[in-house]
Formats: structure tokens, sequence, C-alpha cells
């Protein structure tokens, strides 16, 4: 679990949550994983899943020159806002 972060439990089968916030992704023109020798772009992603049911939530954003500060952060923020959100939220 990562110190700070506060994720609700499984919204499908109740099980612990657990997030892998900001890693990087190498990804094609499709979106698609590519190994080290292959063109790709890269991407930032964070993900929270159900180890249990595996259920996945996974926010993903280009890196680009002139990213602004902070961004690393939002998408982790992203993430878990969007595990925690419940549809009785208002």
């Amino acid at each position: 679990m990562n110190p700070g972060i506060e994720l609700k439990p499984c919204p499908f089968c109740g099980g612990e949550a657990k997030a892998i916030l900001g890693y990087p992704l190498r990804l094609d023109e499709y979106g698609e994983e590519v190994g080290d020798y292959e063109p790709a772009t890269i991407w930032f992603g964070a993900r929270v899943y159900c180890p249990k049911c595996e259920c996945v939530i996974e926010k993903k954003k280009r890196c680009v020159n002139g990213s602004p500060k902070g961004w690393h952060d939002q998408i982790k923020r992203d993430a878990v806002e969007a595990w925690n959100r419940r549809a009785n939220d208002v």
C-alpha cells in the first residue's frame, strides 16, 4: 500500500485495493505496450486494482516536452479518485 493514500474496497467483491502509482510505459501508435527496441511514445501511468477479482482502474498520459510540472501527481490523484468514486457519490 502507498503511504498516505486511502483506497476504498473493491466495488465488486469488497476486496482490498492495491495501487501502483507512477510507472513509465512504452506504447506504440495503437496504445499497445512495446519492447525497448521498437518505436514508441513514452507514457506515464497509475493503476489501482483488486487482486481478488482483477478489477482495474488505470490512468495514462503521454509524456511530451513542456508537460506542466506536477502532472505526474495529477495522474496518480486521478487514478485514486476514479477508484474511490461510487455511483451514489454526489
